[in-house]
């Protein structure tokens, strides 16, 4: 959820101190989690106008009231170092969630002070009116034009408001991508110096995608977290990826390669931890687990070695459905010689379920590919040619064996739910008691939602018509006449039929 605008300010109240810095104080109407603090430099415009922050740098104190403080309104304080450039200079708060504060002391030597605070949104909180006007005409320029402007042949005025824009645009558009193969922008944010940083050029160096881009890789500063996976030769550069597969390295051994795939990473060759790792980020939530999995596959697709190829077949087909289950339109880049093992592969994996889905319908597509060459009366062929009922080729000893592993996988780990099926009563009770199951589906009415057996109970005929008697409610005494006595002086029956003649 992005944050709210809840303070703004062009010439904030300062309050004079007996030194010689000034104090500002905000009061907020109801318990607030902040997320940042944004300082509007002089010349700069912001949304209600332009800045008119003095002097041009200086250092100031932070001084928050947060809740469950001890002793009781203690107040937390931080620094904030102020320098003047031709943007709004952002300064991100950090409060755990839960901690709120109602009110904000700003100290500092600032002679004039433009600022705006934000906070957490809450779904109770109501946004605050909007400052600028909006329009159905109003048009945004784009991306292209708006990267042209960022050159020494711009003014400061024109560049801050391209920048902001960028800024904004860049989480809804490709922008940071336009941005690295624009020659002009990139060289002249790359001249620009690094305090105090510019919002754009966060965004690049923060995504490992952007920080490891070539027109960017070798300008990344010695402190960067990627700075050791593009620095040196290649094979320094490939050992330090293996050590790093999950931030930046998958990105570096898409470029140079994994080298032998059977050198030992942590006591497994490099293969097996890449397919490892592979699984792993298959089996977790989210569209960045899933884009992690497709890159390792990439890597994994250009390996030539003919032992890992081989091994590749009995690996690759599983991993591949999986990701085919989660939506991926990939396919099996192995040789037709390797046909017998894929779709020996496929057929394991073609009778479990994953993310929710059954995997057959994605081996089956794969399979396709691979059994066309072979021979119509190969055995092998025949398996996924001829029509299977059950919705794949599988024995019920290998469906006993998938509910097996679906119920080892969720007993071990319960989040896990969302990529493997839980078991239902059914599929218990058919590994656990077949004996039992087999009892409660004979029963009119089975329990846990058990689908009863269709012939246990022919027609929809009442017991009272299958007994062929009638059944009475009450006793009735008649007198002697046969004249029915007074209805207050009949008792229930007992349960009981007339014989049938």
């Amino acid at each position: 959820m992005s944050p709210q605008l809840v303070y703004h300010h062009l010439a904030a109240p300062l309050y004079p101190t007996n030194s010689q810095d000034s104090l500002l104080a905000i009061r907020f109407a109801q318990p607030t989690q902040l997320a940042s603090i944004r300082v509007i430099p002089d010349g700069v415009k912001s949304l209600a106008g332009v800045g008119q922050t003095s002097p041009a740098r200086w250092n100031g104190r932070l001084y928050l009231n947060v809740s469950d403080a001890v002793p009781v309104n203690a107040l937390q304080e931080a620094e904030l170092d102020y320098e003047q450039a031709g943007w709004e200079q952002d300064y991100p708060i950090v409060m755990p969630s839960g901690i709120t504060t109602r009110l904000l002391l700003f100290r500092s030597p600032a002679t004039k002070l433009s600022l705006s605070v934000y906070a957490v949104a809450t779904p109770s909180a109501t946004a605050p009116a909007p400052l600028i006007s909006q329009t159905q005409d109003s048009i945004c320029p784009a991306v292209e034009d708006l990267l042209g402007l960022l050159s020494d042949g711009s003014s400061q005025h024109t560049i801050s408001n391209a920048l902001e824009l960028l800024d904004v645009l860049a989480d809804t558009t490709p922008v940071l991508e336009k941005l690295l193969d624009h020659p002009v922008a990139m060289s002249w944010l790359l001249l620009q110096p690094s305090y105090p940083p510019i919002p754009l050029m966060k965004r690049l160096l923060s995504d490992r995608r952007s920080a490891l881009h070539p027109n960017l890789r070798h300008h990344l500063l010695p402190s960067h977290p990627l700075r050791h996976l593009v620095a040196g030769d290649t094979e320094s550069r490939r050992t330090a990826a293996w050590t790093q597969l999950d931030n930046g390295g998958l990105h570096v051994l898409k470029d140079i390669g994994i080298g032998d795939p059977w050198q030992a990473v942590d006591d497994r060759s490099r293969l097996s931890l890449l397919l490892g790792c592979t699984e792993g980020w298959l089996y977790r939530d989210g569209q960045d687990s899933l884009d992690k999995a497709e890159q390792a596959l990439d890597i994994l697709d250009g390996i030539s070695d003919a032992s890992a190829v081989r091994y590749l077949a009995k690996a690759l087909p599983r991993l591949v459905v999986y990701t085919r289950c989660r939506g991926s339109t990939r396919t099996l880049n192995l040789a037709q010689e390797h046909a017998r093992t894929v779709l020996s592969a496929l057929l394991r994996v073609a009778s479990s379920t994953f993310a929710g889905r059954s995997c057959f319908p994605q081996a089956a597509a794969l399979a396709e590919a691979f059994y066309l060459g072979m021979s119509i009366s190969d055995p092998l062929r025949s398996l996924w040619t001829a029509p299977h009922s059950s919705g794949g080729p599988s024995s019920t000893l290998e469906q006993d064996h998938n509910c097996y592993e679906r119920l080892s996988r969720f007993v071990k780990d319960p989040s896990a739910s969302a990529v493997c099926l839980e078991a239902t009563p059914s599929e218990l009770l058919s590994i656990v008691a077949p004996g039992l199951l087999a009892s409660l589906r004979s029963s009119r009415e089975p329990p846990l939602g058990i689908v009863p057996l269709s012939s246990s109970f022919g027609g929809g005929e009442t017991q009272a018509s299958a007994w062929a008697g009638k059944v009475y409610s009450s006793h009735e005494f008649r007198n002697r006449e046969g004249v029915a006595v007074a209805s207050g002086l009949s008792r229930p029956a007992s349960r009981h039929v007339d014989a049938y003649t």
